[in-house]
């Protein structure tokens, strides 16, 4: 399904935004560094630079870095719940919040929040959250017409190296993954 993609690419941005905060962090630091090796240089530098210019120069390296750093944590928090509700109602069937909440140690209210940020970026098409019966409703899968007209063949099921669904393959077919469509 289109909603494992959907994490795939968030956890590539928080990699990628860790790496860039490291790069700021650390440039930044290279410049204090620098800066702290010409106060102690014995001879005068002749620049029209202002003496507080390479300090807020590198403040704002470190700045952004910090910055950065956080936002990327934050993202890597919520694919982590993004990825356990994901399983629980995608592989495992399981739509009530209370279950939800209990299974991933996260409140109720925080898990109501998470999905509903996750309906509005698209994780779960179609979906929506009834509040009276706390859970997750899911629209159904449409059948295919011609799926009645087909002789019934033998199925395995096959676990996705990719994302870590189960799903059902006809026997001596190839096909893709459902949720984050690799192949299989």
């Amino acid at each position: 399904m289109y909603s494992w993609m959907l994490l795939k690419k968030k956890e590539q941005k928080v990699k990628r935004n860790t790496i860039i905060s490291y790069l700021l962090l650390g440039f930044g630091a290279t410049f204090i560094l620098s800066i702290i090796m010409t106060l102690f240089n014995p001879e005068p530098a002749n620049s029209e630079t202002p003496a507080w210019f390479p300090f807020v120069f590198s403040l704002s390296f470190i700045a952004a870095g910090i910055w950065v750093n956080r936002s990327a944590a934050s993202e890597k928090h919520d694919a982590e719940n993004y990825r356990k509700y994901l399983t629980l109602i995608l592989n495992q069937d399981q739509t009530s919040l209370d279950y939800i909440a209990s299974a991933t140690g996260i409140s109720h209210f925080t898990v109501e929040e998470d999905l509903q940020k996750m309906m509005s970026q698209g994780y779960f098409a179609g979906a929506y959250l009834n509040k009276e019966q706390r859970e997750i409703v899911l629209p159904k899968k449409a059948k295919n017409p011609s799926d009645s007209q087909q002789v019934s063949t033998a199925e395995h099921t096959i676990i996705c190296k990719g994302c870590g669904a189960s799903n059902k393959v006809p026997e001596g077919k190839a096909t893709e993954c459902q949720y984050c469509r690799l192949p299989l």
